[in-house]
């Protein structure tokens, strides 16, 4: 298993904003930040390092890939 390689971004969230967004691999809900990577599908957002490690150990193999984007924003390849 490979090291975490990826950073945190922050959210820019309005006061108003209702929309919830739930990290992708394990589902967990996701506020202010996201831990970003880069997989090789492109660009991932998940809620820690350790869901990059699990998407890469498991989610990946057994469910297929990500598209990118899957966590609002998660931009391109």
């Amino acid at each position: 298993m490979t090291e975490p390689g990826g950073h945190w971004v922050e959210f820019e969230i309005p006061w108003h904003e209702t929309r919830v967004r739930n990290c992708p691999v394990c589902g967990k809900l996701v506020t202010r930040r996201a831990w970003q990577f880069r997989a090789a599908e492109g660009t991932l957002r998940v809620c820690d390092p350790d869901c990059e490690q699990l998407y890469e150990s498991y989610f990946r193999p057994t469910h297929g890939p990500l598209l990118p984007g899957a966590l609002g924003g998660g931009g391109g390849a």
